[in-house]
């Protein structure tokens, strides 16, 4: 850098662009000449012109920035529509050009607090990361400018179900609403498909989330009634549970249940309170039957010992045996027959019955 140097007043004499190009690459040419255009390219202590190589020093890179399509061209190279891009600066004439990132990378030295005199991969990943951040902080102040996220915070926690521990918009937009939300609080805006979703929801944000108020009123309603209903069937089994017990015991204590069937009382009154009276099933069902029969006093019916006295001749030495044994360990006690006893017992019915 120069600090006895001035710019040529005026154009630059192609003769003197001409000379400054000498041993420059062909496609390094026009960087030369646009530069030298507003470049300190007369050294004043002596009267002579700065070489390329000298008097390219006087810049130095500031910052990476990025642009919308259209809007900048390289100042060095020319070439136009290029989004990534540098400021670089000289400061003597404090004086600012905007530089496309590639070309920077090439021609421009690297001189910051941060990084001095970068070359190679280590320039470029500066340059990288440079213009990562730039390309943050553009997309964020373009998701700012243009979206309204009033009803977001409440569209994001129906659909992901942080209130009432539910989704209510179903699992894509669930899965969308979660990485949108992730977007904005790491980056500040969103990209690719869930940005593309998101500007396609968001006119319906507000009439999803009055929508889901209303269903979850009505929703609310219904579980109120659905509670309510809910324990008066428990209030209805408890009592019926109690007035069991109560009788069933007064039946033992009298002798008209057995005390067989005593020891079921407090199996069939748990099972009341938990199914009702009429969601008792099997054994708890045929225990139920035969207390109730004998609280009623109706005469207990021997079945089986029946057919064994009316139709002993008939019967086969198991069958003697079968019908006596289910006679003395359930039926005489009013005690009903397992399902597999009774279909047994039906077979001999049906043979003697024929």
């Amino acid at each position: 850098m120069s600090d006895g140097a001035v710019r040529w007043d005026g154009s630059v004499p192609d003769h003197i662009i001409e000379n400054l190009q000498r041993g420059v690459a062909p496609h390094e040419k026009r960087v030369v000449a646009n530069l030298a255009a507003v470049s300190r390219i007369v050294n004043t202590e002596n009267m002579t012109i700065r070489t390329y190589d000298d008097f390219k020093h006087d810049w130095e890179y500031t910052h990476s920035l990025y642009a919308k399509v259209g809007e900048h061209s390289c100042f060095l190279c020319g070439k136009n529509h290029i989004r990534e891009l540098c400021q670089v600066y000289d400061k003597e004439q404090d004086l600012t050009i905007t530089v496309g990132n590639e070309c920077v990378w090439k021609h421009v030295e690297i001189m910051t607090d941060a990084a001095e005199g970068l070359t190679g991969d280590a320039k470029r990943d500066f340059l990288k990361a440079a213009m990562a951040d730039a390309k943050a902080k553009f997309f964020r102040a373009k998701f700012a400018r243009e979206v309204d996220l009033t009803h977001w915070d409440e569209y994001r926690d129906y659909a992901t179900g942080a209130r009432e521990g539910w989704p209510v918009f179903g699992k894509e937009n669930r899965t969308y609403a979660k990485r949108a939300d992730r977007m904005i609080r790491e980056r500040g805006y969103l990209t690719g498909k869930t940005e593309e979703w998101f500007m396609a929801k968001r006119r319906d944000f507000r009439a999803d989330v009055f929508r889901w108020k209303e269903d979850a009123k009505k929703a609310h309603a219904e579980r109120l009634h659905l509670n309510a209903e809910a324990a008066r069937r428990r209030r209805e089994r408890d009592t019926d549970a109690t007035n069991f017990r109560a009788n069933a015991e007064l039946g033992v204590d009298d002798g008209r249940v057995s005390p067989v069937l005593a020891k079921g009382i407090a199996s069939v009154e748990q099972g009341i309170r938990r199914y009702g009276l009429h969601g008792l099933k099997w054994g708890l069902k045929d225990t139920y039957d035969a207390i109730m029969a004998g609280l009623l006093g109706k005469p207990m019916v021997d079945e089986p010992i029946e057919v064994f006295h009316a139709h002993y001749d008939d019967l086969t030495p198991w069958e003697h045996s079968f019908l006596h044994s289910i006679s003395e360990k359930r039926t005489s006690l009013g005690l009903p027959l397992t399902p597999k006893q009774q279909k047994v017992f039906d077979k001999i019915k049906k043979k003697v019955a024929a």
